[in-house]
């Protein structure tokens, strides 16, 4: 009991002047913590980035070599054709569709096959079982869950000689910076090409 009654009797601890001291060093500290995640978060954006456009890049390359090394009667074209059926003021119509890079015929089905490009979304690929102008599918050649977030690839043009696709620039962008990753020309040899 003694003990009790000295130990409550003791008036030792810290000051006031001590605890605002220990107060203001641990605020300045987390201030720098604070400060410095916004850094660190755009870094480590920028490495993420760096890595999926790689991997996208590589998905991309090898989805047109898979789609056209066994390609038949290959066509390069610049844009759609106009349409047949005499709906629209063909301007609008004009604006709307996506420039087509590359048509084929399936060598096993005889089935036509384009594919175009998309600003924003990449490559597409329409396959038509007939000659009705509707596609009878319709597919992004790498899709949404592998080109990650707002990153896409594209190309500045495609040429096709002797069984050779071309695919000029192939690059993965996000469309607001450089590229973020280039495979420059990217050529494609076909198998048969008739």
């Amino acid at each position: 009991m003694k003990r009790l009654k000295r130990l409550m009797k003791n008036n030792a601890g810290f000051t006031l002047g001590e605890v605002l001291a220990c107060m203001l060093i641990l605020l300045l500290v987390t201030g720098v913590v604070v400060g410095a995640l916004p850094v660190a978060y755009g870094a480590f954006k920028k490495v993420v980035n760096g890595a999926n456009s790689q991997v996208l890049l590589s998905s991309t390359v090898t989805a047109l070599r898979d789609e056209l090394s066994t390609a038949g009667q290959i066509e390069v074209r610049e844009k759609e054709d106009e349409v047949e059926d005499g709906e629209g003021d063909g301007e609008e119509d004009e604006e709307e569709a996506s420039p087509i890079l590359i048509s084929y015929r399936s060598s096993d089905t005889g089935s036509l096959t384009r594919i175009s490009q998309v600003e924003g979304e990449g490559f597409v690929v329409e396959q038509y079982v007939d000659t009705s102008g509707t596609p009878e599918a319709t597919r992004l050649l790498v899709s949404r869950e592998a080109s990650t977030g707002d990153l896409y690839a594209t190309c500045s043009g495609v040429t096709y000689e002797n069984g050779t696709v071309i695919i000029h620039d192939l690059i993965v962008t996000n469309g607001t910076e450089e590229p973020l990753a280039s495979a420059g020309d990217v050529v494609i040899h076909v198998i048969d090409p008739t």
